[in-house]
């Protein structure tokens, strides 16, 4: 299915899905353990008083939370007290680098489990089909400390600093809660970041209050290619048909919806906050204070919604404590999109909700800005738009579904939103019997076609329609207002099992028989497996049969221990209970059955361990994972994380019995966005299999490198030192058989750990890179021969590099070009070799820093423009060099298809690469089928093409001038021949 990845991308973009689709939703009815939670909610008693919690790595055994600290359960509706007690709680301290508590620290906890992912079909019916991630929010005291209660024990999550603040931060939580009992987190040592102050005007020079000021480690050309334009109450139109602009089709039998509008619910809008951006607001004369901006290379954001976004890439913060001042920014007007909604007959639709947006420079999807409202003509206006590929949706009061405008351009006249006529639908509801069926609940979502039935209904709701709908004589349902398109209905009536059925809609007056089956009751008892008693509030879920995707129905256990899951077909099913501490069980019925389905809840077993490197302790704290493995229940899939202690122990209650994957990774850096991923795709340090036995306690000593024992391999570590000082807080990285990944010690100390023989390249990186973006201030290669421990003393002088961009056709900067930094001393690998990216300012200009000494060209990439270079310069260390001037060529672009001998056609895949005299690169994908292939992004000079495809043939490489556009340029590649030179051309081929 080609459309929802592109839905996805562009939620994830803005609020981080990637890191918070694992999360569950809040309410009584909805989780096997959501429940109202930190001291901050007004309903829950505090907690007793603890004493001041460790340094984090001497956590001893977690403390049973007290009887009295366990909130009593309400007098009516909500979890009892015994299920209360039952859930774990989290406990910490915010301090500063030097250790002074922060005191009115604003935090919040976001994470949920699997239980109840993807929604239970039958919670569309409850107004549950919204994600709520949020878990609690609290401040700390005047110690600093704070608290989280209530918890449940299989959640993943992170704890939120500063939540829309401007010293916000993640931190992943390290140690999952445990059942009735208490996590000491430690210290949460906040970052030492740089002060950036500035002012904010408009083009005529006057203040603007309110404005939105953010600022990130992401690069410049990614932050403006319109992610920064979303704002909470936002939206997005995305293109499902990859790339076609044309407008929907309206009241076309077959017309398929190719553009999807998505606006996320608020419990999803409301995550924009959780970032980790440093965030605040100008006042009344325009002025900000951002402190807490995290050291390295900055992007400014600024926004109100009523101006142009501002994306400014304003280089390095310098050291942290610092102040930077940035200066006068001016937010620029922008360009108006005006334009009228109006009905198929050309009457205007007034308080029309009105939505638009810049399409965004990635992919097809365009970033709306919260809604307006058209005036009594159909009238809207959106301000401060870019002047570029725009778009606006807009719905007519009382309806759900937006219409998209054709493509256009902000500031171009005439632009109409023609609403469809809105269609009628003739629903015959009725049972087996073909008797009537009374008091229905329907609900609706407009979808693409293809499949899209699959989308979870948090990405597209299903709305209630009962408002639009009326009976008549003969008792069919009558549905008006409905716009044409592939219809997914919910049907819903007591006594009979949700039916979900796809209608497509043409216009005008559309009947359908529908038949509801009879559902039946499937009667549960939840029972503790020690002594057989009921256990109240339990959570049950029915799948069917072989089905891992979403739950049928879900409940909670009464007092007795019972629950019934409500109006199922026909059929077999698999029933899982759960409940805090305890394993989960899980039976199998087949419907109808007359029998009540007994499930017995056990206690899990006790995993402890050590780890150990070289015979100690880890030198710092590692994130200990444990994964079950084998055919377990959904909810037991959920990973669990602790933090090794300052003497390597480690513990884990309440672990489900059998066989668990554990594992040993660096903690996870959560303050610089590009690299929160790296543990994860780094090597684990120590990997074992262990089987745990319920009510036992099962042990594992973890040794690092044991995990690449049958890897050739050596160790290797060293002292890294930066201008003739210490360097504290760099990152070594390595790529290979065995991936690592540390950061140096106060005193520059690093231990990379085993990695395999032969040679080793260490990528180093300043504070605040990150591997994604293949930056390194330096490399370093070594030989490592099998057994040998090697120490290497690396000493690095660094300098800074300025410059600017500009247009060589008119002299003019280019703001947004994407620079990188590159070294012409080492070779070019998989890490680039040294390498850094940045982007241009408003004024064209650029900065690095810090930068290895050596020798290096600037190249660049900019829309539209051929990937250009500067000459090449020199680095010394503690110098800065200025004045590096790149000016950037208009584009040529090449076309026109390739020439192959029949036995070397690929058959799946093509790439084209080209490179210049000067080493800029380009790249094409040619198509398999026909061979054309294009570059939009050449420059006039010499270029060699060289061509890979999977036919394991191996081409001679094609050297030829390009000095003026090309449609069809023809390019013949031939196998080539040992030791045969380049297939020259001295002419290109301008058709």
């Amino acid at each position: 299915m080609k459309k929802l990845p592109w839905v996805l991308a562009a939620v994830a973009v803005v609020v981080l899905v990637a890191v918070f689709q694992l999360l569950d939703e809040p309410g009584a009815a909805r989780g096997p353990d959501s429940t109202p939670t930190s001291s901050a909610d007004p309903q829950a008693a505090p907690l007793l008083p603890t004493t001041r919690p460790p340094q984090v790595g001497t956590e001893s055994a977690p403390v049973p939370l007290a009887a009295s600290t366990a909130p009593p359960a309400p007098e009516t509706g909500g979890p009892p007290a015994a299920y209360r007690k039952a859930l774990g709680g989290l406990t910490g301290r915010v301090v500063e680098q030097d250790g002074t508590p922060v005191p009115d620290f604003a935090l919040a906890l976001a994470g949920g489990g699997l239980a109840t992912l993807p929604l239970a079909f039958d919670q569309v019916l409850t107004g549950s089909v919204d994600l709520d991630p949020m878990l609690g929010s609290t401040t700390t005291d005047a110690e600093g400390r704070f608290r989280f209660e209530q918890l449940p024990p299989r959640i993943m999550g992170v704890l939120v600093l500063d939540p829309g603040g401007p010293r916000a931060g993640l931190h992943f939580l390290e140690r999952t809660p445990t059942s009735a009992r208490e996590h000491d987190l430690g210290d949460i040592v906040l970052p030492g970041g740089v002060t950036v102050i500035g002012r904010v005007v408009d083009e005529r020079a006057a203040p603007l209050p309110g404005v939105r000021v953010r600022a990130t480690d992401l690069p410049g050309m990614v932050v403006g290619s319109g992610v920064a334009d979303y704002r909470q109450g936002g939206g997005f139109l995305v293109d499902t048909q990859d790339g076609n602009s044309g407008a929907r089709a309206f009241n076309t039998p077959g017309a398929a919806l190719d553009k999807l509008t998505y606006i996320p619910p608020a419990s999803l809008a409301q995550l924009e906050r959780m970032l980790p951006v440093p965030t605040t607001t100008t006042d009344a004369d325009g002025r900000f204070v951002l402190p807490g901006v995290r050291q390295g290379v900055m992007t400014l954001v600024l926004d109100d919604g009523l101006h142009m976004t501002l994306v400014d890439s304003a280089g390095p913060t310098g050291a942290a404590g610092a102040t930077r001042d940035v200066g006068t920014k001016v937010l620029p007007d922008g360009v108006p999109l005006d334009g009228q909604v109006v009905t198929q007959d050309g009457k205007p639709v007034p308080q029309a909700e009105v939505m638009a947006g810049n399409t965004m420079s990635v992919g097809p999807v365009t970033v709306l800005r919260p809604a307006v409202f058209a005036d009594a003509e159909g009238r809207f206006h959106v301000p401060g738009l870019q002047p570029r590929t725009a778009y606006a949706v807009a719905r007519a009061p009382q309806t759900s579904v937006f219409t998209p405008s054709e493509e256009t351009v902000p500031g171009s006249p005439g632009l109409r939103i023609v609403l469809p006529t809105p269609g009628t639908l003739v629903l015959s509801v009725r049972d087996e019997q073909g008797v009537v069926v009374p008091a229905l609940a329907l609900y609706g979502r407009l979808l693409p076609d293809d499949g899209a039935e699959e989308t979870p209904d948090f990405i597209i709701r299903p709305d209630p329609l009962d408002h639009l709908v009326s009976r008549d004589e003969e008792q069919h349902y009558i549905v008006t207002g409905l716009d044409a398109g592939l219809w997914e209905l919910v049907l819903k009536a007591p006594g009979f099992a949700m039916k979900r059925e796809l209608i497509e809609l043409a216009g005008g007056r559309a009947e359908s028989s529908l038949t509801l089956a009879r559902g039946s009751g499937l009667p549960v008892r939840v029972l503790t497996a020690d002594d057989g008693q009921p256990l109240e509030y339990a959570f049950v879920s029915a799948y069917e049969a072989d089905e891992h995707d979403r739950p049928q129905s879900v409940a909670r256990t009464g007092a007795d221990g019972r629950a019934t899951l409500a109006d199922l077909l026909p059929g077999s099913y698999r029933v899982d209970a759960e409940y805090p501490g305890l394993a989960v069980a899980q039976g199998e019925i087949t419907l109808p059955s007359e029998t009540e389905l007994v499930l017995s809840l056990g206690r899990g077993g006790r995993l402890s361990g050590s780890v150990v490197d070289g015979g100690r302790p880890p030198l710092l704290p590692l994130m200990v994972t444990i994964n079950p493995q084998g055919d377990v229940p959904d909810s037991d899939e959920m990973p669990r994380f602790t933090l090794s202690a300052l003497d390597g122990s480690f513990a884990f209650d309440d672990v489900p019995a059998g066989e668990v994957s554990v594992s040993v990774r660096e903690r996870i850096d959560l303050g610089n966005l590009m690299a929160w991923w790296e543990p994860f795709a780094m090597s684990p340090m120590a990997e074992e299999e262990v089987f745990v036995t319920a009510g036992q306690e099962s042990e594992v000593v973890l040794v690092v490198g044991s995990a690449d024992a049958d890897v050739a391999s050596g160790t290797v570590s060293g002292r890294l030192s930066v201008n003739g000082h210490p360097a504290a807080g760099w990152k070594v990285r390595t790529w290979g058989e065995i991936r690592r990944s540390v950061a140096t010690g106060p005193d520059g100390s690093f231990h990379m750990g085993r990695l395999a023989a032969g040679e080793v390249t260490l990528m180093i990186s300043s504070t605040g890179g990150s591997m994604m973006g293949m930056e390194a201030v330096d490399t370093y290669t070594l030989q490592l021969a099998e057994g040998a421990s090697e120490f290497v003393d690396i000493s690095i002088d660094t300098g800074a590099v300025s410059g600017r961009v500009i247009s060589e056709r008119d002299g003019r900067p280019l703001e947004g070009a994407m620079v990188t930094l590159v070294s012409q001393d080492q070779q070019r690998g998989f890490w680039g070799g040294r390498r850094s990216n940045t982007a241009t300012d408003a004024d064209g200009r650029f900065a690095f820093e810090p930068v290895a000494a050596g020798n290096y060209v600037a190249s660049v990439e900019a829309e539209g423009k051929g990937r250009s270079s500067s000459a090449p310069f020199k680095v010394s260390g503690l110098r800065t060099t200025d004045g590096v001037l790149v000016e950037v060529t208009e584009a040529v672009r090449v076309a026109g298809h390739l020439q192959l001998d029949a036995a070397a056609r690929p058959t799946r895949w093509a790439w084209l690469t080209a490179e210049s005299e000067d080493g800029n690169e380009s790249a094409s994908r040619p198509d398999v089928e026909s061979l054309a292939f294009a570059f939009d992004d050449l420059t006039p000079g010499t270029w060699t093409f060289q061509l890979h495809g999977d036919s394991n043939i191996e081409f001679a490489p094609i050297t030829l001038r390009i000095d003026h556009p090309a449609d069809d340029l023809v390019l013949t590649f031939v196998a080539a021949e040992p030791d045969e030179g380049e297939v020259v051309v001295e002419e290109s081929d301008e058709g």
